[in-house]
Formats: C-alpha cells, structure tokens, sequence
C-alpha cells in the first residue's frame, strides 16, 4: 500500500496543509559481516515496514541457518531505504527476542543505525564495559533476532 496524505497540518491551521508520503512494504533481513552473507532460514527470516514521510518504522526477525564464511563483526543488511546522514539520524532497535547466542551473563545485543547505509550493526552491550561489535564467533549457525525500530532518511 502506498500513497500521499494530505492535510496533516496542525488542526490550528498555522503550519497549512502537509503532504506525507506512506507506503507499506516487505524487506529481507540477512546478516553480513560486509562481505560474506550468512544462509538465511527462509522459513523464520522476513520483515515489514511502514514509511510516513521521512520516517521508517522496521519490523523483521533475522535467523540463519549457517554462518558460511561469515567472520568478524556481524551486521543486519538489507534496510529497505538509506539511513539520512547526520547526528540526527542515530537511532537503535529494540530487541524483543533473541536466541541461540553465546553471550556471557550481564552481556545482550542490540541494534545501532549505520548514518548513510542500510545496515544495522550488532552490538554487543556489556554492563561494565559498554558497547562493542558482536562477532561472528558469538552468533551460532542457528542463531536469531527479533527486533523492531525507527529510522530517519534523508
């Protein structure tokens, strides 16, 4: 579904009519280390998204089946627009769900927008030490995550 909004001013009348794109769409989330892709789950990989205006509201879970050759930090590619460029396009996921990951107690992912890109990078958030980079080492051959978020575009 897809088409233009219009009167979405203010109800006062001051900002004047407002035309916002929306559309509604699928994507393929699939985990990248940037250069080698991971075998994807058909079965348990897809996503969805709702664009209003500028703003991108993402759903997906993104499971795989093998790693291959994926080594080093892990990311989620495949956003079906651009992060915009900027400090004030940063923004992270929320996680509902994760499984088959060999993080320590006290040690959970997370999601992080790459400004100019259409990818997530996966973090590693551990309490006393901050954020890193998950590794590929840490997510096995059938691991998984579900997540929801924002983003802004250019």
């Amino acid at each position: 579904m897809s088409g233009v909004l219009g009167g979405a001013g203010s109800k006062s009348g001051v900002i004047g009519t407002t035309e916002l794109d929306y559309e509604e769409g699928e994507w393929s989330p699939q985990l990248s280390d940037g250069s080698n892709n991971a075998t994807m789950n058909s079965g348990s990989t897809g996503g969805s998204y709702i664009k209003i205006g500028k703003t991108i509201n993402l759903f997906g879970r993104c499971t795989t089946s093998s790693l291959g050759s994926v080594s080093g930090s892990v990311r989620i590619t495949g956003l079906p627009y651009t992060i915009g460029t900027g400090q004030k396009h940063y923004s992270g996921m929320g996680i509902g769900e994760a499984g088959n990951l060999a993080c320590s107690a006290g040690e959970n992912p997370a999601l992080v927008t790459q400004l100019g890109g259409t990818y997530l990078h996966v973090m590693q958030f551990d309490s006393g030490v901050g954020s890193t980079n998950l590794q590929a080492g840490v997510w096995s051959s059938d691991g998984y995550l579900i997540f929801s978020g924002i983003y802004k575009i250019d």
